[in-house]
C-alpha cells in the first residue's frame, strides 16, 4: 500500500517546483523518510527517488530533511539490494552547498561505497555516486579522506564513460578534490596521470555541456598550478582548447592560463601569439566576477618578465584599476600583480593608471592585503612611482598608509622588506617612513 504513493511522488516534483512546495507543505517529507528506512524494497527505492527530487536545489527542505534522519536512512538503503543510484541522489542532493550536511554524510560512512559505485554496471548509479563525491570533495577535510579512500583512479577512469553526466560529474569531483590542495594534485597525478588527456578530450568534445567543460578546466588549472603535472598538461595539448573557451568567456579557461603561464617564457610567447592576451582583456572588461578575477590573474602571469606582453596590454589598464575596488580580496590583489607589470611599459601606461585612480586605489588596498597580496600591492606602487612618483607620494603620505607600509618593512620577511624599501627610494623626494 506505500509503494503506489512513493512511486506517485518520484516523478512530478523534479519538473514543478510548485508542485514539490506543496507536497512537503503538506507532510511529505517525514513519510517518505521513514518509507526509506522501513518500507518494501520498491517503496525504499521510490522513496528515496522522491526524496532526491524534492532537495534538488531547496536548502530549507534539504535541512529539514537532514534533521529528520534522513542521512542515516539514505545510507542504510546503499546496503539493500535496491535503490542505489536514489539513495546516493539524494545524499548527493543534501551534501550540496552544506558543510554541516557534507560532515553528517561522511560520519554515515558512505565514502567508500560511493567510491566503489562509481564502476557499477547501473548508469544511474555511477551518475548518483559521481554526483555524491563531487558534492562531498569541496569540504577540505573530506576531499582528503575521499582520496584515502581511492577515488582518484576510479574517477578518472570514468572520465571515459559512455555517458555525459557521468564524465561531467567525474570531472567535477577532480575539480573540487583538487581545488586548494597540493598533495591530493600530486597524488591524483601519481596514481592517474591518465586523466589529463581524458579531461582535455573533455574540452574538446562536440555536444558536452559547459558545465562539462568548466569542470574539466578547473581540474586542468589545479593540475597546472604544480610543477610535474604542469608540464603534461601543456605538452598534451591543453593550450588551444583552453584559449577555445577563453573566446566564449568561460573563467575557469583564464584560470587554467594563469596557471599554464606563470612558469615558462615559452609557454607565455605561444599563447600571447595565439591571441590570449587580447581574449583575457575582453573578459577583464566584460566578464562576470569570477572571470574578471581569473582573468587579472592570467594578465598578471602572461605580462610577468615580458615587456612585450605588458605593452600589448596597455589598453586594460583601467579596467584593472577598477578592479581593485573589487569586494573580493583576490581580484584587487591579482589585479595589483598585472598593474605591477603592465604599467612598466612606460610612462604612457604610468599616466593612464593615474589618471585612473590607481594611487589611491593601491593605497586603499594596503591595509587588506593578504599575506601573498602585500609584495604585489608594493610591486605596483613602485612600478607606478617610476613615472608618477609624485601621485604615489600623495596617495601614502597619510598616516595609516605608512604605519602599514612600516609594518611591511620591518616584518621579517625579506622580500617583503627589500620591496618596500626600494618604493621608497623609487618615490624620492624626501619621502620617509
Amino acid at each position: 500500500a506505500s509503494t503506489r504513493p512513493a512511486g506517485a511522488l518520484l516523478t512530478p516534483p523534479s519538473d514543478c517546483p510548485d508542485y514539490s512546495k506543496l507536497i512537503v507543505k503538506n507532510g511529505a517529507v517525514g513519510p517518505l523518510i521513514n518509507l526509506v528506512k522501513d518500507g518494501p524494497d520498491l517503496a525504499r527505492e521510490y522513496a528515496a527517488g522522491a526524496l532526491m527530487n524534492l532537495i534538488r536545489g531547496d536548502m530549507d527542505v534539504a535541512d529539514r530533511a537532514a534533521r529528520e534522519g534522513a542521512v542515516l536512512a539514505l545510507a542504510g538503503l546503499l546496503s539493500k539490494p535496491m535503490g542505489h543510484s536514489e539513495a546516493l541522489g539524494a545524499l548527493a542532493n543534501l551534501a550540496s552547498g552544506s558543510s554541516e550536511r557534507q560532515i553528517a554524510i561522511y560520519k554515515a560512512q558512505v565514502t567508500r561505497k560511493s567510491v566503489a559505485l562509481l564502476d557499477d554496471a547501473d548508469v544511474d548509479v555511477r551518475r548518483s555516486a559521481a554526483a555524491l563525491i563531487m558534492n562531498l570533495a569541496p569540504h577540505a577535510k573530506i576531499k582528503e579522506r575521499i582520496v584515502e579512500a581511492g577515488a582518484l583512479k576510479p574517477l578518472a577512469r570514468v572520465l571515459n564513460d559512455a555517458d555525459d553526466a557521468v564524465k561531467e560529474r567525474a570531472a567535477g569531483a577532480l575539480a573540487n578534490l583538487f581545488n586548494d590542495h597540493s598533495q591530493n594534485v600530486h597524488k591524483g597525478y601519481e596514481e592517474a596521470p591518465e586523466m589529463i588527456p581524458s579531461l582535455i578530450e573533455i574540452l574538446r568534445a562536440e555536444g558536452l555541456t559547459e558545465d562539462a567543460k568548466r569542470q574539466a578546466a578547473h581540474a586542468l588549472a589545479m593540475l597546472a598550478a604544480e610543477d610535474g603535472p604542469c608540464d603534461a598538461v601543456w605538452q598534451q595539448g591543453a593550450g588551444k582548447p583552453l584559449l577555445t573557451l577563453l573566446k566564449d568567456m568561460v573563467a575557469e579557461a583564464a584560470l587554467g592560463i594563469m596557471n599554464l603561464s606563470w612558469r615558462w617564457p615559452d609557454v607565455k610567447m605561444e599563447l600571447a601569439k595565439s591571441g590570449t592576451l587580447e581574449h583575457l582583456m575582453k573578459m577583464l572588461k566584460i566578464g562576470d566576477v569570477m572571470a574578471k578575477e581569473y582573468a587579472a590573474g592570467a594578465l598578471m602571469n602572461m605580462t610577468a618578465g615580458s615587456p612585450e606582453n605588458a605593452e600589448k596590454a596597455v589598453d586594460v589598464v583601467p579596467a584593472l584599476v577598477e578592479l581593485l575596488r573589487a569586494d573580493g580580496i583576490q581580484a584587487a590583489e591579482w589585479g595589483a600583480g598585472a598593474l605591477a607589470n603592465i604599467v612598466r611599459a612606460g610612462p604612457e601606461a604610468q599616466k593612464i593608471a593615474v589618471e585612473a585612480g590607481a594611487a589611491s586605489s593601491l593605497a586603499a588596498l594596503l591595509p587588506k592585503v593578504t599575506a601573498n597580496g602585500k609584495t604585489l600591492a608594493v610591486l605596483a606602487l613602485t612600478s607606478l612611482a617610476e613615472g608618477q612618483a609624485a601621485a604615489v607620494k600623495q596617495a601614502l603620505g597619510g598616516n595609516k598608509e605608512k604605519a602599514k607600509l612600516r609594518d611591511f618593512r620591518d616584518s621579517g620577511n625579506d622580500e617583503l622588506m627589500d620591496y618596500t624599501n626600494t618604493l621608497v627610494e623609487k618615490i624620492g623626494n624626501g619621502f620617509s617612513l
